[in-house]
């Protein structure tokens, strides 16, 4: 178990290596791409993901995931995985090419029909590192993945600067994830040592097959729902308002990714690899779900309060309509992280039926909600959207209650201290900074940040917070899971 344990503590690490790393990246390219492009080119480049993104997940098929839970996996199951990823991946290139022009066509710009088929390539190109990345995280090397990460975001991002300030404009943005893809394969390739064998297992593709089937319904179910509103608000709406809605989804989604999905991505491998010890990963998730609200409700209200100084500051008054967005994204991004860490449990112990009919039957009911509450307008919607993420969070509870043993209370006790403290501090700040009517906008994030924290930080160490404990364990290098 020791071994297990130090396993983890270096997964935990290099994954937060990885993932900080990336968005410390990607936020300061943003930042200057923001001050080059318009919303208008944002707007484009929001259309194609929700195309490229679902793609993505029929190519992994659900098989990366079967490959981590799957237990003594073989060369041959590795490389029927990789076959199988790249025809897939040929196959879905050939067909948007000859899609794109009906997409252009809808949203009226033949400059989406040509964006979409260029940075369809990438479909193809990371189909070659999806077995390499599936064995990495298997094995919990998450070093690699991580030098892999940011060397290929930091080479992607710096060609798109040069490219936007000689004129290129959207098309910066299509190179940069062309050129980030092309970088991470072949560094896989070069670090990962695996290559795959002139073989396809069709016994081992077809019992993968039936664990990553569900869960790529699922995937693409979720992906539908998580970029939907791009779709609808580009095409109801304006491409301007889609570009100020995805400034804000990328703001938003640098605490979430950058702290708090760190868990749950090495979390997954250790749940499998502990299939079985119910009560043991009982405690493991518990302590997670602590960690994840200590950390993500505190600095999500924060985001709420300074949303304005911090998005006029960094991105300018171009940028201003993306700060409510912003803020209803937030409330939504409090709950993301918790949702991923119940709904792993159901695939890491292999129900991935369960998993399969959890999300999809939230997926869709969500998607007839916002798609009804259109008609209201686009912050009606995006406060729809908020509201079935706490929605979402509420039903896998049940759940994970019924399935896992992980009780209701026992939850509502892992969570509630930090949820609340967060909001009274909040509303205290709220006050403080009407009261101190700061003008400076630099000022007012400092004086704001630092105070909410402090207060927080203050009373969870009186108030003697679980999440003090586990935090302080982890700075000690003393991994608390195990």
């Amino acid at each position: 178990m020791s071994s297990l344990k130090t396993q983890v503590l270096s997964s935990f690490l290099w994954s937060a290596i990885q993932k900080i790393g990336a968005l410390i990246v990607s936020f300061f390219t943003n930042l200057v791409l923001a001050r080059i492009l318009s919303p208008d080119d944002f707007g484009n480049i929001g259309i194609l993901l929700i195309f490229i993104v679902v793609c993505q997940a029929f190519v992994d098929g659900g098989f990366g995931a079967a490959l981590i839970q799957r237990k003594g996996v073989s060369d041959a199951d590795y490389s029927t995985v990789f076959y199988w990823n790249l025809f897939v991946a040929a196959m879905l290139v050939i067909i948007i090419y000859f899609v794109a022009p009906i997409i252009g066509t809808y949203y009226k710009s033949e400059l989406l029909c040509n964006l979409l088929r260029v940075q369809s390539l990438t479909i193809f190109i990371n189909a070659f590192s999806l077995v390499q990345t599936a064995k990495l995280t298997k094995e919990l090397n998450f070093k690699v993945l991580s030098v892999r990460s940011i060397i290929s975001v930091t080479v992607g991002a710096s060609i798109a600067v040069m490219l936007a300030y000689n004129g290129w404009g959207v098309w910066s943005l299509v190179i940069k994830e062309i050129v980030s893809a092309t970088v991470g394969v072949l560094l896989l390739w070069l670090f990962c040592k695996w290559y795959p064998s002139l073989v396809f297992d069709k016994q081992s593709f077809k019992e993968m097959f039936q664990f990553g089937f569900l869960i790529l319904i699922s995937s693409i179910v979720d992906t539908v729902y998580r970029n939907i509103q791009s779709l609808i608000i580009g095409k109801v709406f304006s491409f301007r308002d889609l570009g100020y809605y995805t400034q804000a989804r990328k703001m938003e989604e640098i605490p979430v990714q950058g702290g708090t999905m760190v868990l749950t991505q090495v979390l997954f491998p250790v749940y499998s690899s502990l299939a079985g010890q119910y009560e043991y990963m009982k405690s493991i998730v518990r302590k997670n779900v602590i960690i994840i609200t200590f950390l993500t409700f505190p600095v999500m209200i924060l985001l709420i309060l300074l949303a304005s100084p911090l998005l006029t500051i960094l991105f300018t008054n171009k940028w201003a309509a993306s700060i409510p967005l912003f803020q209803i994204l937030c409330i939504e991004g409090m709950f993301f992280p918790l949702n991923c860490a119940n709904t792993e449990i159901f695939k890491a112990i292999g129900k991935s039926s369960i998993y399969f009919i959890l999300q999809t039957v939230k997926r869709v009911v969500s998607l007839v909600i916002i798609i009804y509450s259109v008609q209201y307008g686009l912050y009606p919607m995006m406060w729809t959207v908020a509201i079935t993420g706490i929605l979402f969070y509420i039903v896998n509870v049940i759940f994970t209650h019924r399935i896992f043993g992980y009780k209701m209370r026992e939850q509502l006790i892992d969570i509630m201290p930090n949820l609340v403290l967060s909001i009274i501090i909040g509303l205290f700040i709220f006050i403080l900074l009407i009261i101190a009517n700061i003008s400076n906008g630099y000022m007012l994030i400092l004086f704001g940040s630092c105070t909410y924290m402090s207060l927080y930080l203050f009373f969870s160490i009186i108030l003697k917070f679980k999440g003090v404990k586990l935090m302080w364990n982890i700075i000690k290098n003393e991994l608390i899971y195990f």
